[in-house]
């Protein structure tokens, strides 16, 4: 199923972090994919699951901003229980020089007010071979 990388990386956080949860993917998720409590109360770092592992293309950096966009949203609505501190973007893709500032160039125009950052396959195996061990 598509969302089997979303599983998987769920499994694999709440094995490293035991607080990790998963947002079933529906119409309202407001972005979040997997979040695991920060220190600061009512505060988690959300990891936001895509499944590409290609150079991305332009449909699959769309639907990148679109989630991101839709987390900025999240934060911001009052009514959330959700704060983000730092979004992840979580693929089996390594960022290339380029791709890394893409994403942070897109959050800066954005105006997005938490940390944004990429975890790409390496974190992914070093997550599986914890997990492993």
């Amino acid at each position: 199923p598509p969302d089997l990388i979303e599983q998987i990386v769920a499994v694999l956080l709440g094995n490293r972090k035991a607080q990790a949860f998963r947002i079933r993917p529906s119409q309202g998720d407001g972005g979040l994919d997997v979040l695991v409590p920060t220190g600061r109360s009512g505060y988690f770092d959300v990891y936001q699951v895509k499944k590409f592992a290609v150079n991305l293309d332009d449909n699959q950096k769309r639907q990148i901003i679109e989630s991101l966009k839709r987390a900025v949203e999240t934060h911001n609505d009052p009514s959330n229980r959700f704060l983000i501190e730092t979004w992840l973007l979580t693929l089996p893709l390594d960022p290339t020089r380029e791709q890394y500032k893409w994403l942070l160039d897109e959050a800066a125009d954005l105006k997005v007010p938490f940390k944004v950052e990429w975890r790409g396959l390496s974190f992914l195996e070093v997550l599986q071979q914890t997990t492993l061990r």
